[in-house]
């Protein structure tokens, strides 16, 4: 029997980084993969996903003064989600590692190894 589609949230980014995040996604995960661009707190709820991609800077309507708050509340409110935080800041990331975030990646790794196997571990899919 056939795997189900993996389903990945992109959650806060801006249209260039939604189809950017999403062109790697589906190379990465496969073209199938479902990807849903979040851009509120309601969507979030609406959607089951393998992984929500969480933007630093959120552009939306969010309830969150940024992309770390918004895992705060998510991961404290639902532990075994898995989200990961999309940052360049390395400070950024580990806040985000220690609100019980899956290590992220930054925009620059978009494309790189290190985030494709990053990706692929908080969907549960072996190297």
């Amino acid at each position: 029997m056939p795997e189900e589609p993996k389903r990945v949230g992109l959650v806060g980014h801006c249209g260039f980084d939604t189809s950017s995040l999403t062109r790697f996604v589906k190379k990465t995960l496969g073209h199938d993969t479902v990807i849903h661009a979040i851009k509120s707190d309601a969507n979030i709820a609406d959607k089951a996903c393998d992984v929500l991609l969480i933007n630093r800077v959120l552009e939306g309507r969010f309830n969150a003064m940024d992309g770390l708050d918004l895992i705060r509340q998510l991961l404290r409110a639902s532990p075994d989600m898995s989200a990961m935080l999309i940052s360049n800041y390395e400070d950024a990331q580990e806040s985000a590692e220690q609100a019980g975030a899956r290590p992220g990646f930054g925009k620059r790794q978009v494309g790189k190894s290190i985030a494709a196997e990053r990706l692929r571990d908080a969907c549960g899919i072996g190297a």
